[in-house]
């Protein structure tokens, strides 16, 4: 039961990354650094490995879809720390929108990010 739920929260943490480099290739993005807090993701994504996981398809596709880019960065954050992600996210679903910061954060955001720069 633990594998199907590290499994299950892998997958949704890799395609969360394949969404995310695929809205900044959209967005003709040159440069692109993406938080999350899934440490073993990272790893895999960083070592382009993940053949022998659930979620190697995964892992492939970000790192072939990050060529593009000329400057395609991935960082770990810890859980706590994300909260304007996780505000952005829940309030997101919340509204059924989708959120894309640039030059602009949404008014339901800006307690969060108080909140994160303590």
């Amino acid at each position: 039961m633990y594998a199907d739920a590290y499994d299950s929260n892998g997958r949704m943490e890799a395609m969360a990354y394949f969404q995310a480099v695929l809205t900044g290739a959209q967005m003709c993005f040159l440069n692109v650094e993406f938080e999350r807090d899934c440490l073993s993701v990272i790893h895999n994504l960083k070592d382009n490995r993940g053949e022998q996981l659930l979620i190697g398809a995964y892992i492939h596709n970000i790192c072939v879809s990050c060529v593009i880019f000329q400057n395609c960065v991935f960082h770990h954050v810890q859980k706590h720390i994300n909260g304007v992600a996780y505000a952005l996210a829940t309030e997101g679903l919340k509204r059924n929108e989708a959120t894309y910061l640039v030059d602009d954060v949404p008014a339901y955001a800006l307690d969060a990010v108080e909140v994160d720069q303590r």
